[in-house]
């Protein structure tokens, strides 16, 4: 027989003033947390006020209802994690952390880039080159073009061009485009004075040298795309950009010199070209 005042487990109550089980030290009358249970009626965690047996169940990796499960309906995709555990798409079961990363236009690995190291080359391709401007000075006038040639929504963030020389531009800003879509690149932003060009990425100091020159498109290491043209086998007429036929949109054929044309469309302060937009079909 055990007196009244006995405390067998050593937490301040026996049975006769509330202790529902005097052989289990973790089960006491007590509300330590304020959030109305204890741990006699239910409460699986009295040190915090967000978990207890009914609680509503919250995404905190945590067990708020007390039911043996954590973060239970948090896992819409059924990946097996959630949002509170790494899973930054909770609606796209391939896109947690760890994950692979794909040539899919999203972040699948959850490290904050997107498609890093894995677009394919002839994702972009350079469309259309202004490198003698003559409406303007060629150190505000001159630019090119990429086109998405992908399937996929493609971010230019990451993306470099380089030459056989000096010249060095990676772009830092989020700058998307969705397949078939094109994104014009200048040396100068300010309209006023590169002839009436807005354009999506300014590339600075980067040059295009008149008589011959190379653009080169890397990402991730990889080499997505390269032009390399010289007098006179490619389009060479001040004030006229070298425009790719729309039938040559593609990594190899931008290559060979008779897929290229001088433009015909007047923009801006006059110079020709179509910055931004489709080329036209044939050549004049």
């Amino acid at each position: 027989l055990y007196l009244d005042e006995d405390d067998h487990d050593g937490v301040g109550f026996s049975v006769c003033v509330g202790d529902c089980d005097d052989g289990d030290a973790g089960l006491t009358p007590l509300d330590e947390d304020g959030d109305g249970q204890s741990s006699c009626d239910g409460d699986c965690d009295d040190l915090d006020a967000t978990v207890g047996g009914g609680q509503e169940e919250i995404c905190d990796l945590v067990d708020n209802d007390c039911n043996g499960e954590v973060d239970e309906g948090f896992d819409l995709d059924l990946d097996g994690l959630t949002s509170c555990d790494g899973d930054c798409d909770d609606d796209a079961p391939d896109t947690y952390e760890g994950a692979s990363e794909v040539h899919d236009g999203r972040d699948n690995d959850c490290d904050g880039l997107v498609d890093e190291g894995v677009m394919p080359a002839g994702s972009l391709i350079v469309s259309e080159v202004m490198k003698d401007p003559h409406a303007v000075d060629e150190t505000a006038g001159e630019w090119f073009e990429l086109f998405n040639a992908s399937a996929v929504d493609v971010n230019l963030r990451g993306v470099t061009f380089t030459d056989f020389g000096s010249n060095l531009f990676e772009v830092g800003t989020d700058v998307w485009l969705v397949p078939g879509e094109y994104a014009m690149l200048a040396r100068e932003g300010d309209p006023t004075i590169n002839g009436g060009l807005y354009p999506d990425v300014v590339t600075d100091h980067t040059y295009l040298d008149n008589n011959a020159d190379e653009i080169i498109v890397t990402f991730g290491g990889v080499e997505i795309d390269r032009i390399e043209y010289q007098d006179p086998d490619w389009p060479d007429e001040p004030g006229q950009a070298m425009s790719l036929l729309p039938s040559a949109h593609d990594g190899a054929a931008n290559d060979d010199p008779a897929s290229w044309c001088g433009a015909i469309d007047s923009y801006g302060d006059g110079d020709l070209g179509s910055p931004g937009l489709p080329n036209p079909a044939a050549c004049p």
